[in-house]
């Protein structure tokens, strides 16, 4: 490869020379990993491409320090940055004070000073944040929206032209035969919420993802799925909670005007919908013991607490509510011995019960949970409470236990320690259960189960003394916090933060891993595999996972160096390519997840990765605005690039017979591409008869119909018989 043909050889690129490359990054042919507006000095020389086994290493690269690649003005920081910066501050402030006060302390009432719990202060600007980006639908703006969308397809749409033999339809608008139906969902949403994993009446267990709400059976592990009524636009569940009688299931939304969903899990049908609940959201729900009300929390700035008696129709407003001194309600129990409401929250717990005021109307009395005396002096504030259950006891001769009374009150707070509470609002027992955060608590008869951030499952008795431990994180072969807990019949069904589902035999202590899904962030590329019932998936957890369709199964997965953006098997099937975020792809075996080849060849991300049909050739396309294409049979070598349009490439298609491509641009500009020449096609007429492999655009004569609602598609696919495509698009739809 000569200087002139291959960037990375440019001695001015690996330096880190500016070569005067405009502020819109994409005027330089010549522009690749080294060269730019940034001007950090030169760091120790890294590979940045890596070839494993065989095929050797080029040590060719460097990487360039100081700014972010594509920021070349250091007045504008990134905001996701400055709020990173602001966190790490404030947990170095936290780490700090607690490292001092435990100099001069040996022990707390739980025996040892607590991890830290950063999580939770994560979650709690996760939830301002989300708050405070909620906008009203305004329906003006979604008018505009669309007229601008239609505008954009009115533009392209008079430039490709049809096929030379098209004739047109007098029915040009008809409706497939098949219809799309929901089959399964890998993972729950278990990184942001807690105890959202219960067991049902049927044997099946319960739990939310997206705005989706799953009942799986873990024998067949088939599932059904309750989206809410018909013709609703849905939202992201954000809690629920198990009627008594295990039949009936309430959901609640994450929304400026969230609804509370009570449906029923046999039928799917809806019972009640409780509307403008609260503002901003709902934490926390519970039933009581009759199953005749519903309390909940809100998200707003007051965290108003409610209670619903949701069987009466005639009543569309709570029967009573209360606001409360927290920053954020993090659970809630209905006593089942006197119907106590019991709320946990940032560094408080409340006891509340329904009563009635001197006017006759219903009002939620409360008062704050009292610790002892020795735990205020060991601590600067109260706890935050996380977790709550309830004792459950059965007479036996043989039981010696002191707490074998119904309807005592279990807490787990943040750091660490299982409180046991009298009647009312006294604490009576404390234990140290866990290094840190007790997210999830479960009783069952004369005992209780408690899960951690240390991803340990603890069984106690009554009387807070120990039966066992389970080491999950083990289990899952990857750190974990226990989010959710349910016991039943000697099973523990246990939810993690890495969105997966395990099932624990107390007897036996065997753990088996019933769902498995991606961790924390967004789910950013899927591909199938062209001959096998295989698909693959990667997202921000810079994890490579490959699914088993029949068994509906995780089969293997694999630990990638970055996020991923994009997927594509290879046409034979034995490889898969990746592109990550920050401007690498790289490419591991099917059979044993090697890596063979791994590339950073741009600054940013990269949307699109495409094997030609034939094999030969991997097109790869960026946020930079480039197409680079490598040659497949020369240890992906790298042989051109394409350039030519003004924002990031989004989709990337090659022609059935791999000498023509067709790439779409985030401005929805279409451009089409010789590859043996390297060059732009400026004359759309002669690709008009093109055969293409694949269709993932969504732009272009054949799929016109797409932008006919003004929606934005985010993605698109063809089917294999060529007779349907099938769209993702803005309002959280898939069409068929």
């Amino acid at each position: 490869r000569s200087p002139k043909a291959n960037p990375r050889a440019n001695p001015a690129s690996a330096a880190g020379v500016d070569n005067g490359v405009s502020a819109r990054g994409c005027s330089s042919e010549g522009e690749r990993m080294g060269s730019g507006t940034s001007k950090g000095k030169l760091k120790q020389a890294t590979p940045r491409r890596q070839q494993v086994g065989a095929l050797g290493v080029a040590p060719d690269a460097v990487e360039v320090s100081g700014e972010r690649f594509g920021k070349g003005d250091k007045d504008k920081e990134d905001p996701t940055a400055i709020a990173r910066k602001r966190m790490e501050k404030i947990e170095n402030k936290v780490v700090a004070e607690k490292a001092t006060r435990a100099d001069d302390e040996s022990e707390d009432e739980g025996g040892g000073v607590q991890a830290y719990d950063s999580d939770l202060e994560r979650e709690l600007e996760s939830d301002a944040l989300a708050i405070k980006l909620q906008e009203p639908e305004d329906e003006h703006k979604k008018l505009s929206i669309q007229d601008r969308a239609r505008a954009d397809a009115s533009a392209w749409s008079t430039l490709v032209l049809p096929p030379s033999d098209f004739k047109p339809s007098e029915t040009g608008e008809f409706k497939p035969d098949e219809v799309l139906s929901l089959d399964f969902v890998h993972g729950y949403r278990g990184w942001d919420c807690l105890s959202n994993l219960l067991f049902t009446i049927t044997q099946e267990f319960v739990c939310f993802a997206a705005s989706v709400a799953i009942i799986m059976d873990p024998v067949t592990r088939r599932q059904k799925h309750y989206v809410g009524p018909p013709a609703r636009a849905s939202a992201e569940i954000q809690c629920l909670a198990l009627h008594p009688g295990g039949s009936i299931v309430a959901t609640a939304e994450r929304a400026l005007n969230p609804s509370i969903l009570i449906w029923d899990i046999s039928t799917l049908a809806t019972l009640r919908e409780l509307k403008d609940a609260h503002l901003g959201g709902v934490s926390a729900m519970a039933f009581n013991k009759e199953g005749k009300r519903l309390v909940s929390a809100g998200m707003d700035q007051a965290h108003t607490v409610m209670v619903w008696e949701w069987k009466n129709e005639k009543k569309s407003t709570p029967l009573c509510q209360q606001s409360l001194k927290t920053a954020k309600i993090f659970c809630l129990g209905f006593n089942p011995h006197d119907d106590v409401i019991v709320a946990g929250g940032t560094s408080m717990i409340e006891f509340m019960r329904v009563g009635l005021s001197r006017t006759g109307q219903r009002v939620l009395e409360h008062l704050p949970g009292v610790f002892s005396v020795s735990n205020r002096a060991t601590h600067d504030v109260s706890p935050t409470m996380l977790s709550v259950t309830f004792t459950q006891t059965e007479f036996s001769l043989s039981s010696n236990l002191k707490n074998a009374i119904e309807g005592l009150c279990i807490t787990g707070s943040d750091i660490g320690n299982i409180y046991l509470w009298k009647r009312e609002e006294q604490m009576d027992m404390i234990v140290s259960a866990h290094k840190s955060s007790v997210y999830a608590l479960a009783s069952f008869i004369n005992g209780f189960c408690s899960g951690g951030k240390d991803g340990k499952v603890n069984m106690w008795n009554n009387d807070l003394e120990p039966l066992g431990t389970y080491d999950i994180s083990a289990a899952a072969r990857i750190p974990v916090s226990i989010r959710a807990l349910d016991q039943k019949g000697g099973k523990v069904l246990i939810g993690t933060s890495s969105s997966d589902i395990f099932l624990l035999d107390q007897d036996s202590g065997e753990v088996e891993d019933l769902v498995r899904g991606h961790r924390l962030g967004a789910v950013h590329a899927v591909a199938t595999h062209p001959t096998k019932p295989l698909y693959a998936s990667v997202g921000d957890d810079a994890v490579l996972k490959l699914w088993d369709i029949g068994n509906r199964r995780e089969w293997k997965n694999k630990k990638l160096e970055a996020a991923g953006r994009s997927l594509a098997f290879s046409p034979d099937g034995k490889v898969v390519a990746v592109g990550h975020h920050l401007g690498s792809f790289s490419v591991h075996r099917l059979d044993n997840m090697d890596e063979v080849i791994s590339a950073r060849d741009r600054k940013k991300a990269i949307f699109s990765v495409t094997f030609a049909p034939n094999g030969r050739y991997l097109a790869v396309g960026s946020e930079d605005c480039f197409i680079d294409l490598y040659d497949c049979v020369s240890d992906y070598d790298w042989i051109g690039t394409l350039q030519g349009h003004a924002l990031s490439v989004s989709f990337v298609d090659w022609s059935l017979d791999s000498r023509c491509i067709q790439s779409t641009g985030h401005n929805s500009e279409i451009l089409f591409w010789d590859v043996e020449q390297q060059v732009q096609i400026p004359n759309f007429a002669s690709t008009r008869d093109v055969e293409w492999d694949a269709w993932t655009t969504p732009i272009g004569w054949p799929v016109q119909g797409l932008v006919g609602s003004g929606l934005s598609n985010e993605s698109v696919c063809r089917s294999l018989s060529q007779h349907l495509i099938v769209s993702a698009n803005s309002d959280g739809l898939v069409r068929l």
